[in-house]
């Protein structure tokens, strides 16, 4: 959580226009933006001011970086009052909130925060990096590093039937919307079938992305 959004996030053209560094850029989708089996990502980024060492997530040497900090630098001291940040020692361009970069930096299945039925999408990567998620949307990782893991995990998230068990335990919200988060997604009943069944669900996930795909790029 940046803690003022309209400070760190930017679309590509004025990215361009300001050229900033793109080692800080990650695109980050708005939850409406996660549909079921896609992510309808536009331009959207957010500047992400981290960078790792020796395992940690560390605040940039903003230096470095000179065009983003000239930036930033007009949001200086809105950015530096922030409530969340005082009392600590984070820099006046630190998030509030950060999240490790490794953690984004993998594959995932990504859902809004907040949606009206299931809409669970694996990001793979595309050419500007893996997905980094803000406060209206939700990422789940795995242990297992296998895609076709994602594939059968997305495909039973996206059932009628774990859609049914969702909407059971949890409220439902003006305008018809549930909670998708770790409080409602850990107790799901998620059970691994028999290869062959696993086999036809991996299969279907995939024709159906390919699909979805097909149909935007046409």
């Amino acid at each position: 959580i940046t803690g003022d959004n309209s400070s760190f996030f930017i679309n590509f053209e004025n990215a361009r226009k300001f050229k900033l560094e793109k080692e800080l850029l990650k695109p980050v989708p708005k939850g409406r933006k996660i549909r079921k089996w896609m992510i309808d990502w536009t331009d959207e980024f957010v500047i992400y001011p981290y960078d790792e060492k020796n395992k940690k997530t560390v605040p940039i040497n903003m230096t470095d970086f000179t065009m983003t900090k000239e930036y930033l630098s007009q949001f200086q001291r809105k950015l530096a009052v922030r409530k969340s940040l005082t009392g600590t020692k984070k820099k006046w361009f630190e998030f509030v909130r950060p999240r490790e970069k490794w953690w984004f930096e993998q594959k995932k299945i990504l859902t809004p925060n907040l949606s009206s039925e299931n809409n669970f999408a694996i990001d793979v990567g595309n050419p500007n990096g893996y997905f980094y998620v803000d406060h209206d949307a939700y990422a789940i990782t795995l242990k297992s590093k296998k895609m076709n893991d994602l594939y059968y995990l997305c495909g039973l998230l996206n059932s009628e039937l774990i859609e049914f068990y969702i909407k059971q335990i949890s409220p439902m919200f003006s305008g018809g919307y549930y909670k998708y988060h770790t409080q409602y997604l850990d107790p799901l009943p998620i059970v691994f079938a028999s290869s062959e069944i696993q086999n036809r669900i991996i299969e279907l996930v995939q024709s159906t992305v390919s699909e979805r795909k097909r149909r935007i790029s046409s």
